[in-house]
């Protein structure tokens, strides 16, 4: 794909959330359950790989990336008001398909989950 030679393998990139009622297991603010909720530490993790590649293959050269295989481990709680950080690295290209390997970590390095995500350069959907 067009762009390609703009991502490496080795390339990273970090991000930061704060976990907030509507990403934990308890959305309805009833007692207990205030932990980060599976499907938003993948989002996170999927959301941080994603935007690796956006830096990279802009939308505007007529490419997007769609993310189809997730395999993560989520391995700890993250309370309310607890700070996630991810980082998401290039493990691999092959052709159109980028795989990455994925960790997100709380404040003091205990890890939260980690595993692969593999998303693929498509061309972009015009509107």
């Amino acid at each position: 794909f067009p762009g390609s030679s703009r991502v490496c393998i080795g390339d990273a990139l970090s991000k930061s959330w704060t976990v907030e009622l509507s990403q934990t297991t308890n959305r309805f603010n009833l007692p207990g359950g205030d932990i980060l909720s599976t499907p938003n530490l993948v989002y996170m993790l999927e959301k941080a790989s994603s935007d690796l590649l956006e830096d990279r293959i802009p939308l505007d050269d007529g490419f997007a990336s769609v993310g189809f295989i997730v395999n993560i481990a989520h391995m700890a709680p993250s309370p309310l008001g607890s700070k996630v950080n991810v980082t998401t690295a290039v493990e691999s290209i092959d052709g159109r398909k980028i795989n990455f390997a994925v960790l997100a970590t709380d404040e003091q390095g205990t890890v939260l989950g980690k595993g692969h995500h593999v998303r693929a350069v498509i061309p972009a959907p015009k509107v």
